[in-house]
């Protein structure tokens, strides 16, 4: 569904009825819609409203009028794009599928005084050997020229499972993209909630694979520079404020379940890939505060001998978090879990917290488990300048025996080092802006 608004400033055809006509854009025809109030989708709100069903409409709302679109995607057509301004802007995605090969698109733009986004893509998936899907989502929204007191407000949520109990090579993937930027001056405050997370099972088969891609598939782009470079579940938000505030809830979650009644060749996760978090938040006189939660379990279950390979970096939210205003906070939980029937199982994962709130605190909390082994991992500062903590586990035959985690002290200033970790790829692991 493709949507393109805009608002005229109250003049001669303010408070006229609605007129419709058709432009050509690229080659597309348009539905173009003109009045005080402007609905696209499939259920007209009622008398008063210029309604249309057309997938690709052109609005345009008078005087203090408003513009809202509905996209519910369907099997063959998964890709939404809604451009709105005007007073008071609404937009929902609603996209779902059960194909093997999904691939979710929403786009939504919204510029006005009351912005707000509703995404909701979900991937379902139960039949073949074979299973991908891809759910890519970006939102952007702020003020209308002259408007000093915008709220804009953000709910998304994508959710992908997967299942497979069939063929004896069973591969499954699956990744997420949330790129986020509000902006909001004055008084004006933003708000986004995201939610993110997969739920992978395979059963039977010879050779099971869950996220083990080293690269992100063909025109797909990481939404955060460095390292992981290839994440499943990636989420990017950025917000700026003048007076008002900044609220953002994060959660991301991975969960993979690999089984086989016989000798297999099990493999969870990339050294590139797992749950990647980026917030930065910046006010002149109001405040800030982020919540972020992320959780990654990996269980493969086989015959003895058989090959099993895990690996799950996690990382939020980055070395310039917060900036300006007071009475911000950042409150970051991570935690991570790997089993194996295997004993020398090869097991890598790495809990990676960053944080910066010079005007706030902050708070890290870690924990992570790998077979029998557990560690717990935590640092709070206030106020908080850059800090980074890692929780790491290794366990099978990288470490020639049984393994086990460690809980690095937080370090603080600027940072480019590496904690054993060279499974990250590059030699050291770096601050990111």
């Amino acid at each position: 569904m493709v949507l393109a608004g805009a608002s005229a400033a109250a003049g001669p055809r303010a408070g006229q009825a609605a007129a419709k006509g058709h432009v050509r854009t690229a080659g597309l025809v348009v539905v173009k819609q003109v009045g005080l109030r402007n609905y696209a989708g499939p259920n007209c709100p009622g008398k008063g409203w210029n309604c249309t069903s057309s997938t690709r409409v052109l609005q345009v709302s008078t005087g203090d009028g408003q513009n809202k679109a509905e996209c519910t995607g369907t099997l063959t057509g998964q890709n939404c794009v809604v451009s709105q301004t005007g007073s008071s802007n609404t937009a929902r995605c609603v996209e779902r599928s059960t194909a093997a090969g999904a691939m979710q698109v929403c786009d939504i733009t919204q510029t006005g005084a009351d912005n707000r986004a509703f995404v909701e893509q979900s991937i379902d998936q139960s039949e073949g050997s074979s299973q991908a899907g891809q759910q890519i989502a970006k939102v952007t929204q702020g003020p209308a020229a002259g408007d000093t007191s915008a709220s804009n407000d953000l709910k998304l949520s994508q959710d992908a499972k997967q299942m497979s109990k069939s063929g004896a090579d069973q591969t499954q993937d699956a990744y997420q993209s949330a790129v986020v930027l509000q902006t909001a001056l004055g008084a004006g405050s933003n708000s986004s909630n995201l939610d993110q997370s997969q739920l992978q099972k395979a059963f039977g088969g010879t050779t099971q694979s869950q996220n083990a891609s080293f690269s992100l598939p063909s025109g797909l782009l990481d939404c955060v520079s460095g390292f992981p470079t290839a994440p499943n579940s990636c989420a990017d938000v950025v917000q700026h404020a003048d007076a008002g505030k900044n609220a953002n809830n994060l959660h991301q979650a991975i969960d993979e379940d690999a089984n086989s009644g016989v000798v297999a060749d099990q493999d969870q996760g990339s050294p590139n890939g797992g749950l990647e978090g980026h917030v930065h938040q910046d006010t002149v006189s109001g405040s800030s505060k982020n919540k972020a939660n992320q959780s990654k379990r990996q269980k493969v279950s086989a015959a003895s001998g058989s090959s099993q390979f895990q690996y799950d970096p996690v990382r939020c939210c980055g070395t310039f978090s917060q900036e300006g205003g007071s009475n911000n906070s950042e409150d970051i939980n991570q935690s991570s879990t790997l089993d194996a029937t295997e004993p020398l199982a090869n097991q890598v994962s790495a809990l990676i917290g960053e944080s910066r709130s010079p005007d706030g605190s902050c708070m890290i909390n870690q924990h992570a488990k790998i077979g029998d082994g557990s560690e717990t991992n935590s640092a709070s500062f206030s106020p908080c300048p850059f800090v980074i903590l890692v929780t790491q586990c290794e366990g099978g035959n990288i470490t020639e025996g049984e393994g086990g985690c460690t809980a690095f002290p937080p370090q603080t200033g600027e940072i480019d080092f590496c904690l054993q970790c060279d499974f990250l790829g590059p030699s050291s692991l770096k601050a990111r802006p």
